[in-house]
């Protein structure tokens, strides 16, 4: 087991304060592990066994793909070897967000190549200090990163290559591996993000969501607006005389 010692992870940590992946998240997006200029994505898929199945937590665009996983103190350690496959098919670097309870259970299932950063509390606030720093990824997949393109943005770039003809009916499968044996694996990972930066303005504009109707909430009403201000007796008729009898003579 690849063990990590750092002075951080010595540090006293209110648990319930990164118990939840949106809390670690948090932390994470203000720790200035990337730049304010780059593109990051949540909830990413990443090609893995033919289908997209494995999401990433965050991924970032800049010298290279670059994904971060992130295991907060209720999370289960279970699927991250799968995650962590994924990851390294197309990521030219791969960190790992955690605290301190889960370092060494995380660093066993994650490439000596990833980083880790973990939730600290030093001075008395919660932040998120890397331990150790990712280094480049070498084993990435030209393939599988290709297997990222759309079918159009692939078609494209083999077009501009020459390489256009017969790509009409051509899987997507297909045209991956032959990117792949046309570009390098860095090439490829160029090529991959400045489509995800393109596609932001190519997705449909989302529609006004209607105006939240705020419906007021029911009081007990005072007893006095049960009744009227003013009670007044029923109206009851009078019957009209009908005059005197009539006399009647024998």
């Amino acid at each position: 087991m690849d063990y990590i010692a750092h002075p951080l992870l010595k540090l006293s940590l209110d648990d319930g304060a990164v118990a939840h992946d949106e809390q670690l998240r948090a932390l994470l997006k203000s720790a200035g592990a990337w730049r304010d200029s780059e593109l990051v994505l949540e909830e990413f898929c990443l090609p893995h066994g033919g289908e997209l199945t494995v999401r990433a937590d965050l991924v970032v665009t800049g010298a290279a793909l670059t994904g971060f996983e992130i295991k907060a103190g209720k999370d289960k350690m279970t699927r991250l070897p799968a995650q962590a496959e994924a990851y390294g098919a197309v990521c030219g670097f791969a960190n790992v967000a955690t605290v301190p309870a889960h370092v060494n259970n995380v660093t066993a299932s994650v490439p000596g190549w990833w980083g880790v950063w973990v939730a600290s509390g030093l001075r008395g606030e919660l932040a998120m200090r890397c331990v150790r720093a990712a280094r480049p990824n070498p084993v990435r997949d030209p393939v599988r990163l290709a297997r990222m393109l759309w079918r159009d943005e692939a078609i494209a770039k083999l077009t501009a290559l020459g390489l256009g003809k017969g790509t009409a009916r051509k899987s997507r499968e297909a045209l991956a591996q032959r990117l792949a044996q046309a570009l390098s694996v860095d090439e490829i990972d160029v090529l991959v993000q400045a489509c995800l930066r393109q596609r932001r303005k190519r997705q449909p504009a989302v529609a006004a969501r209607p105006p939240v109707v705020e419906m007021p909430r029911y009081e007990m009403l005072p007893r006095r607006y049960l009744v009227p201000p003013v009670w007044q007796p029923p109206v009851v008729r009078q019957r009209q005389p009908l005059g005197p009898s009539p006399i009647l003579r024998f």
